[in-house]
C-alpha cells in the first residue's frame, strides 16, 4: 500500500515562505533562477523544497560563508537574534573584535623590529 503524504499545515508553510522571502533578501535574489545559480544548484531543488516547506541546511551555510548572515535569522528572522552571525551589537552593527589602536601600535611595533633586524643583518 503506497504511503499516505502528510499534508504541511498552514502555519508551516508560512514560516517556510518568510525564511524563503528573507532567503532571497540577503541573498539579492529576485527569482528562483537566480537564487538557485546563486546556491549553485538546479532551481528544481528549489521547488522540491518548496514543496517539502523546508530550507536544505547547505543552503543555509552557503548563504552564511557568503553573507555572515545567521542561518537562524533567515530561518526566525528577529525572534532568533541578530541577523548577522559575527559579533554584532544591539543594532545590528558589526563590533570589531579588533582593537584599531592595538593594531597599529602593534603592526608599528612589529615594523620596527623588522627595520632593526634588517639594519643589523647589514
Amino acid at each position: 500500500m503506497p504511503k499516505k503524504k502528510t499534508p504541511i499545515s498552514a502555519q508551516v508553510r508560512a514560516d517556510f515562505e518568510a525564511s524563503l522571502n528573507r532567503l532571497q533578501e540577503v541573498t539579492g535574489c529576485k527569482t528562483q533562477v537566480q537564487l538557485a545559480e546563486y546556491l549553485d544548484i538546479r532551481q528544481s531543488s528549489i521547488s522540491d523544497a518548496k514543496r517539502r516547506a523546508s530550507i536544505p541546511s547547505d543552503w543555509l551555510l552557503r548563504v552564511w560563508r557568503k553573507t555572515q548572515v545567521s542561518p537562524d535569522w533567515i530561518l526566525c528572522g528577529n525572534a532568533c537574534g541578530h541577523k548577522l552571525a559575527v559579533p554584532s551589537d544591539d543594532t545590528g552593527q558589526v563590533i570589531s573584535t579588533i582593537d584599531p589602536v592595538r593594531l597599529r601600535s602593534t603592526v608599528k611595533d612589529d615594523l620596527i623590529k623588522g627595520i632593526i633586524r634588517y639594519l643589523d643583518q647589514m
